[in-house]
């Protein structure tokens, strides 16, 4: 689509031109690309041009759909990302010749700063994770703030005013959704006040891990290779937070393989969760990996939720009770060697869920434990 739409711009921009005589007399000397060019020229953060068979992000009603430009600035060291929406009715006039007038795309949101985010490749963003509404109306994208940390935005495709919806988060942002009025996102909780060793003659490393010693910032949990997280809903105007237990953590691991799931009803909301204990009847599971599998206890045996290798399952939060149980009594496939994709797929009326990568309960009738 990106190639048809360019040759169309570039036929409109040789039609100003009408005769080879006005041509020639208009052309200019051939310059250089220039690092300055390089860096200050717009090019699209999402789709990933990078990524083969990238596309755009369409409006679920399929009238438009959106895409998010970058381009550096060299006076002010800092980068510029904008969310636009291109009607799919303009583009489709254009390419079937029935306009040479171009799309005239609707900027939603803009952003200029410095970026402090770690980023993974020159094509990086300050607008990351779009999601569209289910009503097409609007859309809900991460925002890189100061600190490199990361806030959720909403705007309205006809009422373009951008609304901070965590404004009062001091920690990054991640796994975002929206739905009838429901955001869910995860957070890292709090982190502890740190002692600055880096002046010390010595430090005692014993019982930390070698990533928290090198890395305190980065990985702040002793038995984790990562972050912890907190699941926030927000929900009739309150914002919980899950697991409510100070020392228990949405899954790492999790955290980047699955998001949040809110049901289409907005009653509840599907998320995992810690195995709380390792029963001995699921070394009868025949993992992908055989030398892999489930103990009851060990050196990973941290039951938080912050250890890479402790086993989670599927669970569902009520948002209306607050209380979270468990789908069924299995787990995933994730510590087991297990390279499938986690996804949740509701019914249309929210009374039932598929999920993808999970074990099927040993016992019988062991799934009647969840209440959907």
């Amino acid at each position: 689509m990106f190639w048809r739409l360019g040759i169309a711009f570039i036929l409109g921009a040789a039609s100003l031109c009408r005769s080879s005589v006005s041509c020639a007399q208009s052309r200019t000397p051939p310059q250089n690309f220039s690092v300055r060019d390089s860096i200050e020229m717009r090019v699209f953060s999402d789709p990933f041009t990078r990524t083969p068979g990238a596309t755009a992000k369409e409006a679920p009603d399929g009238r438009g759909f959106v895409v998010v430009t970058t381009q550096g600035h060299l006076e002010s060291n800092s980068l510029e990302s904008s969310l636009w929406y291109f009607p799919k009715k303009e583009l489709e006039d254009l390419l079937e010749h029935k306009t040479d007038a171009p799309p005239r795309p609707q900027l939603l949101f803009r952003k200029r700063a410095i970026p402090e985010a770690e980023q993974f490749d020159s094509y990086g963003s300050l607008i990351t994770d779009l999601r569209w509404s289910a009503n097409s109306e609007g859309l809900i994208f991460l925002v890189e703030e100061p600190h490199g940390s990361h806030h959720l935005y909403q705007v309205g495709i006809s009422q373009r005013t951008p609304v901070d919806l965590t404004p009062g988060e001091i920690g990054d942002v991640i796994s975002p959704r929206l739905q009838n009025g429901i955001v869910a996102y995860l957070v890292p909780p709090t982190r502890r006040e740190q002692h600055d060793d880096s002046n010390a003659v010595s430090t005692v490393i014993t019982g930390h891990s070698i990533f928290e010693t090198l890395f305190p910032q980065e990985f702040p949990d002793p038995p984790g290779l990562g972050r912890s997280w907190k699941l926030k809903v927000t929900f009739r105007g309150r914002t919980s937070t899950f697991p409510s237990a100070e020392n228990e953590f949405f899954p790492y691991t999790a955290a980047q393989a699955f998001t949040p799931s809110i049901a289409p009803d907005g009653k509840s909301i599907l998320t995992v969760m810690p195995v709380r204990e390792v029963p001995l009847s699921w070394s009868a599971y025949r993992p992908t990996n055989l030398s892999m599998g489930f103990v009851t206890s060990g050196p990973s045996s941290d039951r938080s939720g912050r250890h890479v290798t402790w086993p989670w399952e599927y669970a569902l939060i009520n948002l209306t009770t607050g209380v979270t149980t468990r789908l069924f009594a299995a787990p995933t496939d994730y510590t087991t060697g297990g390279k499938g994709t986690f996804q949740a797929a509701w019914s249309h009326h929210g009374s039932e869920v598929s999920v993808t990568n999970t074990y099927l309960p040993l016992l019988p009738g062991a799934h009647k434990e969840a209440s959907i």
